[in-house]
């Protein structure tokens, strides 16, 4: 199983390498102080709404859209056959999780576009590789037409398949409000954009509840 999207290997670890050296740079205690002191962010327009949903996670729980109200999160759609740009994707998510530090308000939710293979089992491992935390980021599976529905339909993330054995996925990461509504896309292969994202989950931090 490939990901069309991104075939050169080399480029996508120096790739890898800067965006750890980006976001590892910015720590929680930064993090913190940028909170406390509201640094000027502009004001994050509404992109839309996320449905509901229901998945599994890599724990065998289910998790829902309900289970993140009140939260910020970040998402993404990878699959742990990926050559292409989900392990760069994956460090770059585990790099952000580094900075928040285990921010009870922030989550990170990786859905799986092969969950025929993905499951939790299987998820469970590869989170394993990326220091995933149980409690903040999420590695969610489960029937393969309302996972593709909720990439294309409801988080606008495209995921696609042009040939046999061949994914092809989007690689922004997509920024959620409290209330469920999409506040930002940013570029899981550039670590320009992925700096840009601690600021804004500031900002949404500090927002008041619609």
């Amino acid at each position: 199983m490939r990901s069309a999207w991104f075939k050169a290997g080399l480029v996508g670890w120096g790739l890898l390498l800067v965006t750890l050296a980006v976001l590892g740079g910015v720590g929680w205690g930064q993090w913190q102080r940028l909170r406390g002191e509201g640094v000027a962010v502009e004001t994050l327009p509404v992109l839309g709404t996320v449905p509901d949903f229901s998945f599994t996670e890599r724990s065998g729980r289910t998790v829902t859209l309900a289970d993140l109200r009140g939260s910020v999160w970040v998402a993404d759609f990878i699959f742990t056959r990926c050559g292409g740009p989900c392990p760069t994707m994956c460090a770059a998510m585990a790099a952000l999780q580094r900075s928040l530090g285990g921010a009870p308000e922030v989550k990170l939710v990786s859905f799986s576009v092969d969950p025929d293979h993905d499951t939790p089992e299987v998820l469970a491992r590869f989170a394993a590789r990326f220091g995933a935390s149980d409690t903040q980021w999420f590695f969610l599976t489960g029937n393969k037409s309302s996972i593709w529905t909720l990439a294309n339909n409801g988080l606008k993330l495209a995921v696609t398949s042009d040939t046999p054995g061949e994914l092809v996925h989007s690689t922004k990461f997509a920024l959620v409000d409290r209330a469920g509504r999409i506040r930002g896309y940013y570029d899981g292969m550039d670590p320009a954009e992925q700096a840009r994202l601690l600021p804004a989950i500031s900002a949404l931090l500090r927002e008041s509840a619609p």
